[in-house]
């Protein structure tokens, strides 16, 4: 009976009709009322599946989809979600606030974001930073998911690494480890979209470290080449005193901007002493007994050049 159920062609039935079909599976499920072999979890899939068979009902997937947070059923729910999202895709950011309004109240893990399919969302700016807001106040903890799961547009990224920035700032400029990950995962840096490189000076001012390295990406800092030789370099030098692998990671792209004007390198004393520190960098003795901290400064540097004249080609 249970797949008969799940056969039922809800796109026939009137508004009306299809809502109160839907109604009468959530109100069993929630009293946990079942008909002879009708689960839990069978309902649930019916109720999906009007949803899913309904592409123009938009109230209707909004209830579902409300339904499907709810906790019945959880892991029928779970499978449920990529249907229903796949055929109301503008639902995403009501998921994505239904999960920051419910984890204060139960506490969620990655599961709840990995059924989201996140990959497939098509937010604007203001939609990604209002969703980003919530989750900063309510569930921090899933923003690392949220954000590498998320399949961005280059204005995108701005929004978000200047998002980041924020988020950072707001804390004092302290930096928990997922916030570079995440950084280093978005392309910000112009030369990677092939666009011009009139970007903006930095606003604000950097005031921080994680700030310095997003100026490097986003800004004039890391585009224009008067400005790399004063602020730019100056902000790679900090960077690199305490994240030599995170300098070298901003500096790929700045070195194609300079391949533009190779003297200005030359010509820049703190570009010696850049290369100098990254040089030196790497991982001490008793780190490379213990097989941790990377590889040594200088086979990165030389891996950097080596990647740089593969571009020009």
């Amino acid at each position: 009976m249970g797949n008969d159920l799940c056969d039922v062609p809800a796109s026939l039935l009137a508004t009306h009709t299809a809502r109160d079909y839907c109604v009468g599976h959530m109100l069993a499920v929630e009293k946990h009322g079942d008909l002879p072999r009708v689960s839990c979890d069978v309902r649930v899939r019916v109720v999906a599946h009007a949803a899913m068979s309904r592409r123009d009902d938009y109230e209707l997937a909004r209830l579902v989809l409300e339904f499907l947070f709810q906790g019945a059923c959880r892991l029928a729910a779970q499978n449920c979600f990529l249907g229903v999202l796949s055929a109301h895709p503008y639902l995403h950011a009501l998921a994505l606030h239904l999960v920051a309004e419910i984890n204060p109240v139960e506490k969620l893990d990655t599961a709840s974001v990995e059924c989201l399919s996140i990959g497939t969302w098509r937010p604007q700016c203001g939609e990604v930073r209002i969703v980003l807001d919530a989750w900063g106040q309510k569930c921090p903890h899933l923003l690392p998911s949220l954000l590498t799961m998320l399949d961005c547009t280059p204005h995108l990224q701005l929004a978000i690494g200047s998002w980041l920035c924020e988020y950072v700032g707001a804390r004092g400029g302290e930096v928990e480890e997922w916030c570079w990950r995440v950084m280093r995962r978005l392309r910000i840096h112009r030369v990677y979209w092939r666009q011009g490189w009139d970007a903006p000076p930095p606003s604000p001012h950097p005031t921080h470290l994680f700030a310095h390295a997003h100026a490097l990406a986003a800004s004039s800092w890391g585009h224009c080449v008067p400005m790399i030789c004063s602020d730019g370099v100056e902000s790679l030098y900090k960077l690199a005193t305490t994240r030599a692998q995170d300098a070298l990671h901003y500096l790929f792209p700045i070195m194609l901007v300079l391949a533009q004007s190779p003297e200005s390198v030359s010509t820049t004393p703190r570009f010696r002493d850049l290369f100098t520190l990254l040089i030196n960098a790497g991982p001490g003795l008793f780190q490379r007994a213990l097989g941790r901290g990377g590889a040594p400064g200088a086979d990165s540097l030389l891996r950097l050049m080596l990647e740089q004249l593969k571009h020009e080609k």
